[in-house]
């Protein structure tokens, strides 16, 4: 399990909910220098990789926490992908990053850029990726 997802399944436990995936049709490597690689290379390319699944009925929901790694100080690509294809308006989005060095870095405006209709939520959840193996008490904080 990665650090998103570990982090994913902790807010989970907490508030319950459905957990989806965002995941590429070309997955990524599993080797994480070839993974960031990948990553830079599509940030160079601007590109929208193809996501596996979609969500079904995006108006079921009325609060999205959207996770994910920072690679390159900005949200991996198909996070982009995922927020262009959904229109979350009258929405609330929280955010939790996990990142190697750079926070959050600006993808608190990319989003409310991406997402000019939804209300999202400045006070996001970063977490060094050393620190996710022990986040659950400021995972529970950042809950509350």
């Amino acid at each position: 399990m990665g650090n998103v997802e570990y982090t994913a399944s902790l807010i989970q436990n907490q508030i319950g909910g459905d957990v989806f995936r965002i995941e590429t049709v070309i997955p990524y490597p599993a080797d994480y220098s070839d993974t960031t690689n990948q990553a830079k290379n599509e940030q160079n390319e601007n590109a929208r990789p193809e996501l596996v699944s979609h969500l079904e009925n995006v108006s079921q929901y009325d609060t999205v926490y959207l996770g994910f790694p920072n690679w390159w100080g900005d949200m991996p690509m198909a996070v982009y992908s995922f927020l262009e294809e959904y229109d979350f308006t009258g929405k609330e989005i929280h955010v939790f990053v996990c990142h190697g060095g750079s926070g959050a870095a600006g993808t608190i405006s990319n989003i409310q850029s991406l997402q000019p209709g939804a209300s999202v939520d400045t006070n996001l959840l970063t977490l060094y990726w050393t620190d996710v193996e022990n986040a659950e008490n400021l995972v529970m904080n950042w809950l509350n």
